[in-house]
């Protein structure tokens, strides 16, 4: 199957009968993180990297969203010590 650029943009394909059949395009419309598209910079980062979002396993440290997102359930230094 060989997809080929129409002139108004579109992407179509033809079948054993030369009938064109149209590629649907799909835009994205949900983001991994949700933030509120008003929100400023410092809410952003506030939301990233202060809230605190769970614990960890060994230590109990508070973790935030940018540690689970770098180091799962473990923190850092307790990550450091389990796989280096």
């Amino acid at each position: 199957m060989k997809l080929i650029k129409g002139p108004r943009g579109g992407t179509y394909w033809l079948d054993e009968n030369g009938k064109k059949h149209y590629v649907k395009q799909v835009k994205p419309t949900e983001l991994v993180m949700q933030v509120p598209t008003s929100a400023s910079m410092q809410d952003t980062f506030n939301y990233v990297h202060r809230e605190i979002v769970a614990e960890c396993e060994y230590c109990g440290r508070p973790l935030t969203r940018s540690d689970v997102n770098d180091y799962g359930s473990l923190c850092e230094s307790c990550y450091e010590k389990e796989y280096n």
